[in-house]
């Protein structure tokens, strides 16, 4: 995986975990909103994993 494509996922997965938090909700109750699994929204926060652009709306 390329510099910059770690970048944006870390900064991405910084974004998801700065508005879940002001939510005031957990990495697990996300995934249930979100029919994904807790471990996944880890994942994502972390920036290891590349979200699809379905995970991205479903979690909106």
């Amino acid at each position: 995986m390329s510099r910059s494509k770690q970048k944006i996922l870390r900064a991405l997965g910084h974004l998801v975990k700065q508005r879940r938090t002001a939510l005031g909700i957990s990495q697990e109750e996300l995934g249930m909103r979100a029919n994904l699994d807790r471990t996944y929204i880890s994942g994502v926060e972390r920036g290891v994993r590349n979200p699809s652009h379905n995970c991205n709306c479903k979690s909106s």
